[in-house]
């Protein structure tokens, strides 16, 4: 059975590691390292984990890998299917060209697909070919969001901790490949960006400009936060924070790509 603690996968199968509580023994997997022979005596790979719809959360690139072991091994694959916190929401963002796909499955998917555990290893499985079977999930309206349904709030990450974090995913979390802060190791993740090298005030004029006449959803306003932990970890940071008007819009992305678009157009020495 694959699960989460953080970012570590535990794959329960004979032979290996024991868990501390249960007595199962227990086998690291984090979607690239499943050791040899490690599936040989499981009747069944179970995958139960939460998403958010978006490309680059971790669970997509996991549960894909869980779906090839599995169709290696010719065990099944059972995905018990989980709710998408802000519902159905429009496809967006560009699709990941094939050249670029780093597992089976993966090419073709937006950024913001918007898919659930059992919709992505359907749309998947043509490329895998594992035995996939899905337990629906009963008493979710997919138009609606989780407090809209009157669902709990379950964080579906230890860095999501908000609707409004998951809410700005799409579009944040492309800054992590930038060499700017999003807000890990802070109380807000995700719903604030910045470095200390980071000119607020010429940016904030920037987007401004920009983004000017435009019907937004997110809006922006200059700040400092310190991170904990991550990126410039310790360090008095320059930033912005992302306030989601309506959680579950379809421009929320759209406006931090807009963002994103315009830092890759600056080096930090014009941005001081």
């Amino acid at each position: 059975m694959l699960n989460t603690l953080g970012k570590v996968v535990k794959l329960f199968c004979q032979g290996e590691a024991t868990a501390p509580v249960s007595a199962v023994p227990v086998v690291n997997f984090t979607g690239a390292n499943l050791p040899v022979g490690a599936l040989a005596d499981v009747d069944v790979l179970a995958y139960d984990i939460a998403a958010t719809g978006v490309r680059f959360d971790a669970s997509v690139a996991l549960e894909l890998a869980g779906m090839q072991a599995a169709a290696e091994a010719d065990v099944p694959f059972v995905v018990f299917d989980r709710v998408l916190p802000l519902g159905r929401l429009d496809p967006e963002g560009t699709p990941m060209p094939a050249a670029l796909a780093s597992a089976d499955g993966v090419a073709g998917l937006p950024i913001l697909h918007s898919l659930t555990p059992g919709e992505l290893a359907r749309w998947a499985n043509p490329q895998i070919d594992c035995d996939l079977r899905v337990v629906p999930v009963t008493g979710w309206d997919a138009t609606g969001t989780v407090a809209e349904n009157d669902l709990p709030w379950i964080a579906p990450k230890q860095f999501l901790p908000t609707l409004a974090s998951v809410a700005l995913l799409p579009g944040l979390g492309l800054l992590e490949r930038l060499n700017v802060s999003v807000g890990r190791g802070t109380a807000l993740p995700f719903q604030q960006f910045g470095a200390p090298w980071l000119n607020s005030q010429k940016l904030s004029e920037m987007l401004s400009q920009t983004l000017a006449g435009q019907s937004r959803q997110v809006h922006y306003r200059p700040t400092v936060f310190k991170p904990l932990a991550g990126q410039y970890q310790g360090e008095v940071c320059k930033v912005f924070r992302s306030t989601c008007s309506t959680c579950g819009s379809r421009n929320c992305s759209t406006s931090d790509w807009t963002f994103c678009s315009r830092c890759t157009r600056y080096t930090p020495v014009s941005w001081w």
